[in-house]
């Protein structure tokens, strides 16, 4: 197995929190026009008073929270969203939960090409933390919650996927998660789930010269679909296993018997090969999913399915063209 080391870290537990929304037809005065003064701040004790603004655009954003001097954390009360040049507000967002802080990030997070903006969730131990994205939506000129979910999220504009990284069981379990955005929404495409590696004798776990934990890959869930494959017709053939993550089929892996690392597959497109829509039973579709090797397109799998029983798997190279039948040994 492959060893990988990463530095310990602890899981940061998920808050759940419901956000509603009150959009002004008409610009309105602002609810909230008084901010939190030095000496509030520094009694940390304050009632439904601005403590952050931020620009955006062509926007002004207020968050507007009350603290109790015994409470660990502000109560968030609302972001107050206004029309900078005016100060009339614009937007008023719901918010009902507690929050770690006040800041606001801006950052463009569903790769559209307008600036969103967060608000820090929580932190925990190593800088693990967790925060609430804000969408802007262009045809209603507002701000709506996301529903983003996972730790340390890390968006990446130029491959437009969004990374999570969660950790447990004091740092000796590590999951990651890639996703695609389709229509606003997380869908998972590549997942790597590490192990530290242990003393077999006394069941310790292994640290390197660093004093870092040792790791090895091993299966995150149960998957979708995870089959055994065997090419056939060739001189010498080979084995693999494939495994696609969930019922939305957006991505997978390839691991070939004597490799030590795992291929990612994304999903590209489907054909649909028999319409059994009018028996009531799923159609048999194609599946085209790209190998992803090196950060390129190396080939194509395709896969002939109905539900979650896979019939056919092919494998065309890249390079060449050239196209290997695949025998399922097990699924």
């Amino acid at each position: 197995m492959k060893h990988i080391k990463l530095p310990i870290v602890s899981l940061l537990s998920l808050l759940t929190f419901s956000v509603g929304y009150i959009n002004a037809q008409n610009k309105e005065i602002p609810l909230f026009t008084e901010f939190r003064t030095a000496e509030e701040d520094e009694n940390e004790e304050w009632n439904c008073k601005i403590t952050n603004e931020k620009e955006l655009g062509c926007y002004m954003l207020q968050l507007v929270s009350s603290k109790e001097k015994t409470a660990y954390n502000s109560q968030w009360v609302c972001v107050q969203v206004l029309d900078k040049p005016t100060r009339q507000l614009v937007q008023k967002i719901e918010l009902n939960t507690s929050g770690r802080g006040d800041s606001f990030d801006i950052e463009d997070y569903n790769f559209d090409g307008h600036d969103d903006f967060s608000l820090l969730g929580g932190c925990g131990t190593l800088d693990n933390f967790y925060s609430y994205y804000f969408l802007f939506d262009t045809e209603t000129k507002t701000f709506i919650e996301s529903g983003f979910e996972g730790t340390n999220l890390v968006f990446d504009g130029s491959s437009k996927t969004i990374t999570s990284r969660n950790r447990s069981r004091a740092g000796a379990s590590v999951a990651s998660q890639t996703y695609k955005l389709v229509d606003n929404q997380m869908i998972l495409i590549e997942q790597q789930c590490l192990e530290a590696m242990r003393d077999e004798a006394t069941g310790n776990v292994l640290f390197n010269e660093d004093n870092e934990i040792v790791f090895e890959e091993v299966d995150c869930h149960t998957h979708y679909l995870d089959m055994q494959l065997q090419s056939v017709g060739l001189t010498t053939n080979f084995k693999l296993r494939m495994a696609v993550y969930d019922e939305n089929i957006a991505g997978g892996f390839v691991f070939y018997k004597g490799q030590a690392e795992r291929i990612p597959i994304h999903y590209d497109r489907e054909e649909v090969v028999e319409d059994r829509s009018g028996e009531g039973r799923p159609n048999t579709r194609q599946l085209f999913y790209n190998e992803i090797y090196q950060g390129e397109v190396n080939g194509v799998y395709v896969l002939t399915i109905q539900g979650a029983v896979c019939y056919d798997v092919r494998y065309i190279r890249g390079k060449d063209g050239r196209t290997f039948d695949l025998k399922l040994i097990s699924q």
